[in-house]
């Protein structure tokens, strides 16, 4: 800390205030500092030299900063000043017989605090632009800038050191998402050429950001199968990451779009990848996808029954063949005759039990429950007699049916007869 002294050596007075041929100047200032100069005495009788200092005008009052015994010492640093303020300087040499002062003063005025800048260039990092307004010379030189950063309200730390004068930007990494930073700049003047350094700091305004949440992209597609030919809708929500936002889609089939809602036909069956990429307004980009199912309804191409006309425990197959549908296809059949038993098969074999007609029908489901059927007529004739061929067994049967009847009939005429009374006779 520099001791402030008051004069009271005696002055020699001026008739007229005159400008002096001593003078007194600066050859560098800074925000809170500033080096001196000025013109060596000539005095053979020289004493010493007073560097007064006025912040009230340049008539003073003035306040001894430093009183120098060195002729040859013409120079002086200064720090401890007001960003922004106005001093008066002036030098008063003394000599054996008096006083005189350098007239007129040097008025001054502190440059102002570097100002400091934040940009967010991702969602993780943020780049500090500041300017530096010191005029470097003389005794005062650049020592360095210190970047203070704090997180969410708590306390400053040191972010880094730059000792370059001409580097007047940083980029801050590894910033974390949903935090809130602060960040100040310290530039440091020094004395050089003293025999103490003499720090001379100077704080910049304080900026803030803050970060984004994580950036996130989220797909909504068709839970059931896409039908080939058929528009599909797909929508993208995006969110965290600095909107606005933009929208990339890829449909898995070769095709793409933009925007957050599409609709897209597709011309072939399968599995497709949908994906969609969100952008922000940092560039920071998150990707969605999810497996789409496109198919077409299933179809029946041909439903047999082999033979269509049998007997009772005869041996019948049912062939199916289908086509289309996603994914792998089921098969059920109805009203299947006596004896036969449905299965999930494309082909069925059994033995029917019962006379009748049989409207067999089958069903053909795939994953997406889409389902398509057919229907095929069995003919199960009556049951044949044990032992004979089909015809015979026919033929016996017919003819037992007519034996039975004609001797019913027998019976009934014989019975009849008996019952009728004797006929009378006339003699």
């Amino acid at each position: 800390m520099i001791q402030v002294l008051t004069l009271s050596d005696a002055k020699v007075p001026r008739a007229m205030v005159e400008a002096s041929v001593e003078t007194i100047s600066y050859a560098g200032i800074g925000p809170t500092a500033i080096s001196l100069s000025w013109t060596e005495s000539t005095d053979f009788t020289f004493t010493s030299y007073a560097l007064r200092e006025s912040t009230a005008g340049p008539v003073g009052p003035w306040s001894v900063v430093a009183n120098i015994f060195d002729r040859a010492n013409t120079t002086y640093y200064f720090a401890g000043l007001a960003p922004g303020g106005t001093e008066w300087w002036e030098i008063v040499y003394q000599n054996t017989t008096g006083s005189r002062e350098t007239i007129p003063p040097l008025q001054s005025t502190q440059p102002p605090v570097a100002s400091l800048t934040v940009s967010q260039t991702t969602s993780t990092s943020a780049q500090l632009v500041w300017d530096n307004n010191a005029g470097y010379g003389g005794h005062l030189a650049f020592a360095s800038y210190q970047l203070m950063k704090s997180a969410n309200g708590g306390a400053f730390s040191l972010e880094t050191v730059i000792s370059d004068y001409a580097r007047h930007s940083y980029t801050v990494s590894d910033l974390l998402a949903s935090t809130s930073y602060s960040f100040y700049l310290i530039t440091t003047d020094q004395c050089t050429g003293c025999p103490a350094s003499f720090p001379s700091p100077s704080s910049s305004n304080t900026v803030s950001i803050q970060t984004p949440g994580p950036l996130t992209s989220a797909i909504s597609a068709p839970t059931n199968p896409v039908e080939v030919g058929e528009p599909a809708s797909f929508t993208c929500a995006a969110g965290g990451g600095v909107p606005p936002y933009t929208y990339s889609w890829g449909f898995g089939d070769g095709a793409a779009g933009e925007g957050a809602m599409l609709s897209h036909t597709y011309g072939t069956p399968g599995v497709v990848a949908v994906s969609c990429t969100v952008t922000d307004n940092l560039g920071t980009a998150a990707k969605d996808s999810t497996d789409v199912m496109v198919g077409s309804d299933p179809s029946i191409v041909t439903f047999t029954v082999s033979p269509s006309t049998l007997l009772p425990g005869d041996k019948v197959t049912f062939d199916v063949s289908a086509s289309g549908g996603y994914g792998a296809l089921s098969y059920s059949y109805a009203n299947l005759p006596p004896g036969c038993l449905t299965t999930n098969s494309t082909s069925l074999s059994c033995y029917p039990t019962s006379s009748g007609n049989y409207r067999v029908t089958v069903t053909v489901t795939d994953r997406g429950m889409e389902s398509a059927n057919a229907t095929a007529v069995l003919t199960v004739g009556p049951q044949r007699v044990l032992g004979l061929p089909q015809a015979m067994g026919l033929a016996v049967i017919f003819g037992g049916v007519a034996a039975i009847g004609v001797l019913i009939l027998s019976i009934f005429l014989t019975l009849r007869r008996k019952r009728r009374p004797p006929a009378l006779t006339t003699g």
